[in-house]
């Protein structure tokens, strides 16, 4: 029902699957970490998800703030039987993404649950 659906819960529904695909990628990275030549997938997917909130780059208000610009980054070497893939940024780009998937996550369920409320008038 179109009715129920706001900008918001528009742009947590998207960006849930932008994490899902970037999950995808990294995993796929993390399994391919001792292939010869594989050339890792980039999973800077923030561009997409910007795309959709109409917005250009994310703006940061203090140095501590996470920059999007550590994603994506590949070896720039020239030997095509390199491997790319390093699995200690990896990892850590995956408990990253795990945690920015399970915050939208818990935001859709709240949105819902309120929406649930608001018509049931029952409090869960």
């Amino acid at each position: 029902m179109d009715a129920l659906k706001t900008s918001n819960s528009t742009l947590l529904t998207k960006a849930v699957q932008v994490y899902d695909r970037q999950h995808e990628a990294i995993s796929s990275n993390v399994a391919n970490a001792s292939t010869p030549g594989y050339k890792r997938i980039n999973t800077d997917f923030s561009d997409v998800l910007r795309g959709e909130m109409g917005e250009g780059p994310v703006k940061t208000t203090h140095e501590k703030h996470i920059k999007s610009s550590h994603y994506g980054q590949q070896s720039m070497d020239d030997d095509p039987t390199a491997n790319t893939v390093d699995l200690t940024e990896e990892m850590t780009a995956l408990a990253e993404n795990q945690i920015r998937h399970e915050f939208a996550t818990r935001l859709l369920n709240r949105h819902y649950t309120g929406l649930t409320t608001a018509i049931t008038g029952q409090i869960r």
